[in-house]
């Protein structure tokens, strides 16, 4: 599947929240309603997912060869415990905009990083991490551009 690099943020009074994704995953991206943006398809067009909904690969991707990475970067005051929590509900905005997200070969990481000092919920803000990484992941593979080779 082709893929690429993405931004998304959002700004919530005093605190931003932005994520920055490097996607090339095996599974699809898709968009809020399900619908696939990128993924792989058939020598036909169609999208391999319309054919096997559960991705049962006849030949399996090569190992090391796809993920999804993702940092999230924020102007709060966080504490350790709460980047690595809010680092697992980033996890959550990968499933959201992934088709399926987190398999034996994919390597989705994400990284969460504070400086600053505006105060939030932290429910509001792992909200909002959830969401501006699904809207960075697909950013990625809208913003894509062929590439031919030489």
């Amino acid at each position: 599947m082709p893929g690429g690099f993405g931004m998304a943020s959002l700004h919530l009074g005093d605190v931003v929240v932005g994520a920055a994704a490097v996607v090339n995953p095996v599974g699809d991206v898709v968009d809020a309603d399900g619908r696939i943006l990128a993924g792989a398809r058939a020598p036909d067009g169609r999208w391999l997912a319309e054919e096997d909904p559960l991705r049962r690969f006849r030949v399996p991707p090569l190992p090391g060869t796809n993920t999804t990475l993702v940092v999230v970067a924020t102007n709060a005051a966080l504490d350790k415990l709460t980047c690595y929590r809010l680092a697992q509900r980033a996890h959550d905005g990968m499933a959201l905009a992934v088709r399926y997200a987190h398999g034996p070969h994919d390597g989705d990481t994400a990284f969460v990083l504070a400086a600053g000092e505006a105060v939030m919920d932290v429910n509001t803000l792992g909200n909002a991490v959830v969401e501006v990484v699904a809207e960075a992941i697909r950013a990625a593979v809208r913003k894509q551009t062929p590439h031919t080779s030489t």
